[in-house]
C-alpha cells in the first residue's frame, strides 16, 4: 500500500505542475530536434551537390584550358623550329658586318663575311695578325654564331726595287 500511495503522490505531483517535462513532451521535443537536424542535413547535402557540380564544371574548363595551352605550346615550338634559316643567316650577317665596320682596329680594311646555317666564313686582306684576330673575335661574339672560319690573308709590304738593282 505504501507503494500505491507513493505512485498516487507522484502522479499528483506530475499533474499539479511538476517542473519536469512529461515523457510525451520530451519525446515531442526530441522529434522536433530530429526533424530540424534532418532538414539541416538535407540542406547541407543539397549545397554540397551544387558545389560538387560546380567543381566538376570548373575541372572540365580547367582541362580544356590545359589542352589549349598544350596545343599552343606545340604550335609555338613548330613555329620556332621552322624559322627560316636564310632570315637568321641574314640577321647574323648584318650584325657581323656592323661590328666589323664599327671597330677602329679594322679601319681601312675590307673583310667579307659569309653566313650559312649560323656558321661564318671571313675573307679579305688585312695588314696584321691582330686584325685577323679582332675580326674573328668580333664575329664569334655575335649571339647565334656557330663556327667562325677565317680565310683572311695578311698582306706583306711590297718590296720596291732600289737604285742598285738596275740592269744598265
Amino acid at each position: 500500500m505504501k507503494q500505491w500511495i507513493a505512485l498516487v503522490l507522484l502522479g499528483a505531483l506530475t499533474a499539479c505542475g511538476s517542473s519536469e517535462p512529461s515523457v510525451e513532451e520530451q519525446l515531442a521535443e526530441t522529434q522536433a530536434l530530429l526533424g530540424d537536424a534532418r532538414e539541416a542535413v538535407r540542406a547541407a547535402t543539397a549545397e554540397l551537390e551544387i558545389k560538387q557540380q560546380a567543381l566538376i564544371e570548373l575541372q572540365t574548363e580547367l582541362d580544356g584550358s590545359r589542352e589549349k595551352l598544350a596545343a599552343a605550346q606545340i604550335e609555338l615550338a613548330e613555329a620556332e623550329s621552322t624559322v627560316d634559316i636564310d632570315t637568321t643567316d641574314t640577321l647574323l650577317f648584318r650584325a657581323i658586318q656592323q661590328r666589323l665596320l664599327d671597330d677602329e682596329r679594322l679601319d681601312g680594311v675590307a673583310i667579307r663575311a659569309e653566313v650559312s646555317r649560323g656558321n661564318v666564313t671571313l675573307s679579305g686582306t688585312v695588314d696584321s695578325e691582330d686584325q685577323v684576330e679582332a675580326a674573328e673575335t668580333l664575329a664569334a661574339e655575335v649571339p647565334g654564331v656557330g663556327l667562325v672560319e677565317s680565310k683572311i690573308e695578311v698582306s706583306t709590304p711590297a718590296v720596291t726595287a732600289g737604285p742598285d738593282d738596275s740592269d744598265e
